[in-house]
């Protein structure tokens, strides 16, 4: 049964800094939550929410760096217990340092509407939420806390998490992350370079604009939906790729995933898989050459072309002027072409 600590008295802890000449700002907690907010007035405000004898709010401020960090005043050995929840509020103008540190053990962490130089967040069991953030460089971890970001215009982004998920909408910028058990669904991204890789999670990207990317993953799937690019790169193990609206040119190779491509556009595919089957569906393209080989597999075309050489295991041929290019070649996986 769950009790609420008794004489545990709910206490507030309130410090303020003037913000002129903060350079970097520091914020830690253990199990407290953390929300960062903004505000017009040219003062840093720190609340701390806790309770008597519960954790204790520190700050220290020297030299264009203040350090705000909340500690533990007692262990609390008492696992049945319930003691009252904290909170660490800290207000301040919109781009009050050119660096901010972030850290905290399994509390949660929102921060939003901040302009810096750079920003570092650091989880463990606790969720981030990031929202509206202008900056050149932004970090962002968690151990088994899930990250979400929404509406951030970053120049460079770095991600990671372990068993977390991922998700983040209308990112700005070049991005590179990574997720082992987690799953990454990114949407209305914008930039020159993603780089994304997952152990057993998931990857999906909706409605994005790359220059260039690159999404690795081994036993996770690999979903693109409404994707233009000018080179992508897509590779997995036993995970499937599931290609819906695509534009640009594509490397793909999966070794017993399925690769299934559909509603593409003015492409460039080369495709390997090993035991996976491949399927195209490449709707009304009136421009296409065809390259296609299997081993064992079967071949099987359902869209008129005038061919080149067909066996029982190559097909080339070519539909127009031969404009859009389609490489496959699988060892025992079938191949279908169709509209």
């Amino acid at each position: 049964m769950v009790r609420q600590v008794i004489g545990k008295r709910p206490i507030k802890q309130q410090e303020s800094i003037y913000a002129v000449n903060l350079k970097q700002l520091n914020a830690e907690t253990s199990n407290v939550d953390m929300v960062i907010m903004i505000h017009d007035d040219p003062v840093v405000d720190i609340i701390l929410e806790t309770y008597e004898d519960g954790p204790e709010l520190k700050l220290h401020h020297a030299d264009g760096v203040a350090d705000i960090l909340v500690i533990n005043q007692v262990e609390h050995l008492f696992f049945q217990r319930k003691y009252p929840p904290c909170k660490l509020q800290i207000i301040v103008p919109t781009d009050v340092a050119a660096c901010w540190q972030i850290r905290s053990g399994s509390g949660d962490i929102s921060v939003g509407q901040l302009i810096t130089d750079s920003i570092h967040i650091k989880s463990g069991s606790g969720d981030v939420d990031i929202f509206e953030i202008k900056a050149h460089k932004a970090c962002f971890k968690a151990s088994s806390g899930d990250i979400t970001a929404r509406k951030n215009k970053l120049n460079e982004l770095q991600f990671e998490t372990s068993s977390g998920d991922v998700e983040m909408e209308t990112i700005h910028g070049n991005i590179m992350g990574k997720a082992s058990s987690g799953d990454i669904v990114l949407t209305n991204q914008q930039g020159d370079h993603m780089e994304l890789e997952t152990s057993s999670g998931d990857i999906n990207v909706k409605n994005s604009v790359v220059k260039q990317a690159i999404y690795n993953a081994s036993s996770g799937d690999i979903e693109v939906e409404h994707f233009k690019t000018e080179q992508v790169s897509m590779r997995t193990t036993s995970g499937d790729m599931v290609i819906r609206g695509f534009t640009g040119e594509m490397k793909g190779s999966t070794n017993s995933g399925d690769i299934n491509l559909s509603h593409i556009s003015q492409f460039m595919l080369d495709l390997r898989a090993h035991s996976g089957d491949v399927t195209i569906a490449y709707g009304q393209a009136s421009n296409v050459a065809f390259d296609v080989k299997t081993d064992s597999g079967e071949i099987i075309n359902k869209y008129p072309m005038q061919v080149h050489q067909q066996t029982k295991n190559e097909l080339s041929g070519v539909i127009g002027d031969g404009g859009n290019l389609i490489n496959v070649k699988t060892s025992s996986g079938d191949i279908l072409l169709h509209s």
